[in-house]
């Protein structure tokens, strides 16, 4: 694995038993994404249509069904993907990028995700065995990793985690009216950007957020003000990025539906 410039973590992966290319590891992703670029040089068959939320509002995508995606020890067998034009991405990570994946990883083997290091390890459900720690219970929205939190004054809520997204905690909109997260806090105007653009939002401390009995005091959060794009989403609070995760080395383990937060040596 590496990590580029743009804060993502990378992993190679062979489509089709070809050569390998660089993919982003995207939790926040429930379906495997190709750069347009690539599944026209593949000549990949392609059927349907997608229309996918991306921060900035919706694309379309066609899908592509793929033989095999092969990660590491795992291979994935039968699996369709879709295309967007990733040009932007392509243009920082260079000719060897090939795409984003999540779910279709994570769900067939259990991951060690050090975003600060990197590290990625990628290891088969029946042997794995945690080192250290505890397992806590993961949800899923949509084929998205979530989680228990608490925050603020003993708030209660669920927040999806997001190895694609750069931002420490970010609240949906809908959680920042419901729980009143701007009234009288102090705030400064910051952006947040993704598939489809960028959209304007709120930055600001809160007193605490807590998860897995790992509490952050006074952390520095963002505050999704539009309804119309990812953010916000109203059957979660909000999304937690790899800025929140640096903190730990992160073992998801979808198979048992279970996620565990890893204190790094020098903790």
């Amino acid at each position: 694995s590496r990590r580029v410039l743009t804060g993502h973590t990378m992993v190679r992966a062979s489509l089709n038993g070809g050569e390998e290319k660089w993919f982003i590891l995207d939790s926040g992703a429930g379906i495997t994404v190709l750069d347009q670029k690539v599944a026209d040089d593949m000549k990949l068959d392609a059927f349907g249509e997608l229309p996918v939320l991306g921060i900035g509002g919706l694309v379309k995508a066609q899908f592509h069904p793929l033989k095999t995606i092969a990660v590491g020890p795992v291979t994935l067998k039968e699996i369709n993907a879709i295309s967007i034009d990733l040009g932007m991405l392509r243009t920082v990570f260079g000719s060897e990028f090939a795409g984003i994946i999540g779910y279709d990883l994570l769900a067939h083997a259990v991951v060690e995700y050090d975003h600060a290091t990197p590290f990625v390890a990628i290891h088969d459900p029946k042997a794995f065995t945690l080192s250290a720690g505890k397992w806590l219970r993961l949800r899923f929205n949509s084929k998205l990793p979530c989680v228990e939190a608490t925050f603020e004054n003993n708030y209660r809520d669920i927040f999806r985690l997001d190895t694609g997204a750069p931002n420490n905690v970010t609240f949906h909109s809908p959680a920042v009216r419901k729980y009143r997260l701007l009234e009288g806090r102090e705030t400064t105007n910051t952006m947040l950007g993704g598939v489809g653009g960028m959209i304007q939002a709120k930055a600001g401390k809160i007193k605490y957020f807590e998860v897995g009995g790992r509490r952050i005091e006074e952390p520095t959060v963002t505050f999704a003000t539009s309804d119309d794009s990812a953010f916000g989403d109203p059957y979660l609070a909000g999304n937690l990025g790899t800025a929140f995760l640096d903190r730990f080395t992160v073992v998801f383990d979808y198979v048992n539906q279970r996620i565990a937060f890893l204190d790094k040596p020098s903790n």
